[in-house]
C-alpha cells in the first residue's frame, strides 16, 4: 500500500509545465528547428552608375554609389537574420545654369544601413534597413529579396529624405548576392 502511495506522489509531483509545449510534426512547439544550420553569408561588391537630380531652379546634381557593399545573412529557409549596407556617396554639381562648378555640394562620404525586418512581398520578401545617423545626406533602403537559384537578387531603393523635394533624389539597383 504505501508503495501505491509513492507512485501516486511521484506521478502526481511530476504534473506541471511541459518544456517545449505541445508536439506538432514530430517537434515540440517553442524548440528550435531541427535545422539550426548556421546563416550563410550573402553579399556583392558594386559601383552603381550615377544618377542625375535636381533642376530649376535649383542646380542639376549627379549622386554615384560606389564600391556599394551589401551583405545578408540568410537562414537555409530564406530567413534574413542580418545585413548591412554600405557605399560611398558621391555627389557632383553639374555645369548647367543657374549654377557653376564652384556651387557646393556634398563631399563624398562613406554610409551605412543595417538590416531592421523583413515582411513577405509580392514578389518576395521586402527588407527595411536603417541608415545610420552620421549618414550624409540622410536616406532610407528598402530591398526587395529574391532566391535565384544558389543565389538570390535584391532590388535596392535609395530615397534621400533630408533635402527641398527638389533635390531629394532615389537610386534603385538590381544586384546579385551569391554566397561570400
Amino acid at each position: 500500500m504505501l508503495f501505491r502511495v509513492a507512485v501516486v506522489a511521484m506521478v502526481a509531483g511530476a504534473c506541471g509545465k511541459v518544456a517545449g509545449g505541445p508536439v506538432v510534426d514530430g517537434a515540440a512547439v517553442g524548440d528550435a528547428p531541427p535545422d539550426s544550420s548556421p546563416p550563410t553569408t550573402y553579399g556583392v561588391q558594386v559601383d552603381v552608375p550615377a544618377v542625375m537630380f535636381g533642376g530649376a531652379p535649383q542646380c542639376t546634381y549627379t549622386i554615384t554609389l560606389k564600391q556599394l557593399d551589401v551583405k545578408l545573412a540568410i537562414l537555409p529557409s530564406g530567413e534574413v537574420v542580418s545585413g548591412q549596407v554600405q557605399d560611398l556617396n558621391v555627389e557632383d554639381v553639374l555645369n548647367v545654369p543657374p549654377c557653376t562648378p564652384q556651387t557646393g555640394h556634398i563631399d563624398p562620404n562613406i554610409v551605412t544601413y543595417t538590416f531592421t525586418s523583413a515582411q513577405p512581398g509580392t514578389t518576395g520578401k521586402m527588407l527595411s534597413f536603417q541608415g545610420a545617423t552620421t549618414n550624409n545626406p540622410q536616406a532610407t533602403l528598402v530591398a526587395t529579396l529574391v532566391p535565384a537559384g544558389s543565389a538570390y537578387t535584391a532590388t535596392l531603393v535609395f530615397q534621400r529624405i533630408d533635402g527641398i523635394p527638389a533635390v531629394n533624389w532615389m537610386v534603385t539597383t538590381m544586384v546579385t548576392l551569391s554566397r561570400k
